[in-house]
């Protein structure tokens, strides 16, 4: 069956179906237009959201470096603060010592210089004890050889005790040589 002529059904129903096509077409055409500017929008949306992301990234760097640098700082100042208050106290602590070594230094001289003007005043004493005790058996051994001493009348004064000379004890008192030490303020 060939082409017969179409009836005006027809031809309005191929107008009509020419036009739905072209419509299609055209629709189509619209929403692969639509399809490739929300592409490139999205390409563009994507592309900034990294650009920014990268610039956040990068500021969060800078600032981190910037805040480790800072705390970097003030760990080295609380280093050589803590260092310095360190050398100050070991050279206090050592100055301290010094001093205690330089007191105990005198202490001991003083001491030694005590210990021998003792180990010398017990020397004069134990001499002159000797001496006393030689002239007391003496004068006590001396009335029976010889006879009774002359008494002494109430007026009568005692003969003057003999002047001593240097390094020779007084026969009278045994304590006349003895020297009071400088230390005890005499």
């Amino acid at each position: 069956m060939g082409r017969a002529m179409s009836t005006p059904q027809q031809r309005a129903a191929d107008i009509a179906a020419r036009e739905v096509e072209s419509l299609v077409v055209a629709a189509q055409a619209a929403a692969d237009k639509i399809k490739d500017g929300v592409r490139r929008e999205m390409t563009e949306l994507r592309r900034n959201a990294v650009q920014e992301a990268d610039e956040m990234r990068a500021e969060a760097k800078k600032e981190a470096s910037a805040e480790l640098e800072a705390a970097r700082k003030t760990a080295i100042q609380l280093g050589e603060d803590a260092r310095k208050e360190a050398d100050v106290r070991v050279a206090d602590a050592q100055r301290a010592a010094d001093e205690a070594l330089d007191e105990a230094r005198a202490v001991s001289r003083g001491l030694r210089q005590l210990a021998d003007a003792l180990t010398d005043q017990a020397g004069r004493i134990l001499r002159e004890v000797e001496t006393g005790h030689r002239r007391v058996t003496s004068e006590l051994r001396a009335p029976t050889r010889g006879g009774p001493r002359p008494e002494r009348s109430e007026g009568e004064e005692r003969p003057p005790a003999p002047r001593r000379t240097a390094g020779k004890p007084s026969l009278e008192n045994p304590f006349d040589e003895l020297e009071v030490p400088g230390w005890l303020g005499g």
